[in-house]
């Protein structure tokens, strides 16, 4: 349930309710961020650019929408603009750091299954890095982040059946993908 009397109270310069919005959505925020920005302090900067952008346009939230679909908006706005800064200095992508023992809890019950769990996500992760940033927004948003099909295209501001029509795209890149590392699906 969205806080209405809380995005009020923000929205006529209320600091302590821009506070409890801002604890309660940085998940939100965060969950976003991190599907797609993976260096860590370049991912807190993208989190913090998110809350100062909330700070200065929560005036122009309307309630036409969910505030955390504006949220979201704004976080994928961001992400955007953080991705573009990269090809303008021509940084690489760089994978997760997995320097920990990946192998240590292999001779558990279920250490072999997490190992290949572990493995199948960090494979997902990097496909999806390489999406192009619509199908990986559509990606992110139906799969990692739980929106259906009709909540994602209002948040991307497109049809239903246009999303559709990415997330079959970056689902069908994501297992070409994995097919190509060896992963039989």
């Amino acid at each position: 349930m969205e806080n209405k009397e809380c995005i009020l109270a923000a929205r006529n310069g209320d600091k302590h309710a821009m506070s409890q919005l801002l604890m309660e959505y940085r998940n939100l925020v965060a969950s976003v961020i991190c599907r797609t920005v993976f260096e860590e302090d370049n991912r807190k900067d993208v989190i913090q650019n998110v809350f100062v952008k909330v700070v200065k346009a929560i005036h122009e939230f309307n309630g036409n929408s969910k505030f955390s679909t504006w949220l979201y908006r704004i976080s994928i706005n961001e992400v955007a603009q953080y991705n573009r800064s990269l090809l303008r200095t021509k940084q690489t992508f760089q994978p997760i750091d997995t320097d920990e023992d990946i192998f240590q809890d292999i001779n558990s019950p279920d250490g072999l299954e997490a190992y290949t769990k572990k493995e199948i996500s960090i494979s997902i992760n990097t496909a999806v890095t390489e999406l192009p940033l619509e199908q990986k927004t559509a990606f992110s948003l139906f799969y990692f982040c739980g929106y259906s099909g009709k909540d994602a295209a209002q948040v991307l501001n497109i049809t239903e059946d246009n999303f559709f029509m990415k997330l079959k795209a970056a689902r069908e890149k994501v297992r070409k993908a994995l097919v190509s590392k060896g992963w039989k699906l």
